[in-house]
């Protein structure tokens, strides 16, 4: 018997196995999908998240959660204690509001790494004064995000271009040295002249 699902309910069936890979064994890699992140993360960047207490998280943190059979990605902005629960406000660094506060037991855990193609990069609870203005700017303007996903696209295939050819010259001088280097023969006895 086969049992038809649809993208939507497989995505969430991805969602929440993810969540409990990190409820269970503490760590798992998800991608980004969205721009809500920009200038700090991209679609496409593959996140690990590592479980922890809530209560070790601080802000300024990359923090991961679940909601709505979503998982978020976005950075801790506040913390505060309401009726006994722990709760933290977030904020995706290319927003202009907060998220609804986010409940301890939504909370996933920390973004711990990102890896962008070939580059590993480990996330800051600080923004840097350029990627500052550059999320200053995305909050205020559409076409700054257009801009810079188109340029983060064209600068990875540029990059990948760029490995690419760099493979590609490695090999060939492989090869060329391989094809200099002189066999070396062993002189047959039988072979040897004798002095006259």
């Amino acid at each position: 018997m086969k049992i038809e699902s649809s993208p939507q309910s497989r995505q969430t069936m991805r969602v929440k196995l993810g969540c409990e890979l990190v409820r269970n064994f503490g760590q798992v890699r998800f991608t980004a999908l969205g721009s809500s992140m920009i200038p700090t993360l991209y679609p496409g960047d593959i996140l690990t998240v590592q479980g922890c207490c809530a209560s070790e998280i601080v802000r300024g943190e990359l923090v991961a959660y679940m909601r709505d059979d979503r998982m978020y990605a976005h950075r801790v902005v506040g913390k505060r204690e309401s009726g006994g629960v722990l709760e933290f406000v977030t904020r995706g660094d290319a927003l202009l509001q907060d998220d609804p506060a986010v409940d301890e037991s939504e909370m996933l855990g920390r973004v711990t790494l990102v890896r962008r193609g070939s580059r590993e990069i480990i996330p800051s609870r600080k923004l840097s004064v350029l990627l500052r203005f550059a999320a200053w700017t995305i909050r205020r303007s559409d076409a700054s995000v257009r801009l810079l996903l188109w340029l983060h696209l064209f600068l990875g295939r540029l990059s990948q271009r760029s490995a690419q050819r760099s493979a590609q010259r490695s090999a060939q001088r492989s090869a060329l040295q391989s094809s200099r280097q002189v066999p070396m023969v062993q002189a047959d006895e039988n072979c040897r002249q004798e002095p006259s």
